[in-house]
């Protein structure tokens, strides 16, 4: 008897279990495949979220090209200053070319075709200071002996120096010539080109100044440009923020 009641008690209860058991187990069938069906929403961001991400990156982009341009402002301030100090160290170098060249030309050259003439009068002079020595001498000793030592002495001497102030004024000629067609031609055409490459030196340094500040003056010019365009962009979304 206890076994039959017993029986009759728990099975009532066990098949209670069971059909919990299975209606448990079909709805999470039911759940899993209903969030098999459902779709996942997307890792990005809408269209609110990008736009805000672009105009922070344009806004980045912003500062930088601010940045880049008060650099290129120092730089081409610096420039500008380095191409001003080479110009004015040309327009010195230029202007010791040409003082040189108008010294040599105006005192140089006539000085030292001056003085080489005047040695060279100097020299005629006293050659013939010598010839007239000589000549009294021969004239003094004509009606004396030849034989004697003292007056072979004398004439022989005037004779030599007659013979070597003629030297030194066939010297003095050659020289004077060599100085008038020659040297000072050479160092005048020579002062005259450092004054040609000096003045085509400070051509260049002003040619290349002009350049580099028109080019860096250019760059600057295009990030400006660009910069306006990025902030009139900025504006414009700002404007439609506000309307939307």
């Amino acid at each position: 008897m206890n076994r039959t009641l017993r029986h009759s008690v728990l099975a009532p209860s066990r098949r209670a279990a069971a059909c919990a058991l299975f209606a448990g187990l079909a709805l999470t069938g039911c759940a899993s495949s209903k969030a098999e069906r459902t779709p996942q929403p997307a890792k990005q961001g809408g269209p609110a979220e990008q736009a805000t991400d672009e105009r922070a990156q344009d806004n980045r982009k912003a500062e930088v090209l601010h940045r880049k341009i008060e650099i290129g402002q120092l730089e081409l301030a610096a420039l500008v200053d380095r191409n001003e100090a080479a110009v004015a160290a040309a327009r010195v170098e230029l202007a010791l070319a040409e003082g040189e060249l108008a010294t040599f030309r105006d005192l140089g050259r006539p000085t030292r075709l001056g003085l080489a003439e005047l040695d060279l009068r100097g020299t005629r002079d006293r050659a013939q200071e010598a010839a007239d020595e000589l000549a009294q001498i021969e004239l003094m000793y004509k009606d004396q002996d030849l034989d004697d030592v003292t007056a072979e002495f004398v004439v022989a001497r005037g004779r030599r120096s007659a013979e070597r102030a003629a030297q030194r004024i066939q010297l003095e000629e050659q020289n004077l010539i060599a100085l008038r067609e020659r040297t000072l031609p050479a160092e005048e055409t020579k002062l005259a080109l450092d004054v040609e490459r000096a003045r085509g030196a400070l051509e260049a340094a002003e040619h290349s100044a002009t350049i580099e500040r028109r080019n860096k003056g250019l760059e600057l010019d295009e990030l400006r440009y660009e910069l306006e365009q990025l902030e009139a962009k900025l504006a414009k979304q700002s404007r439609e923020g506000k309307r939307s």
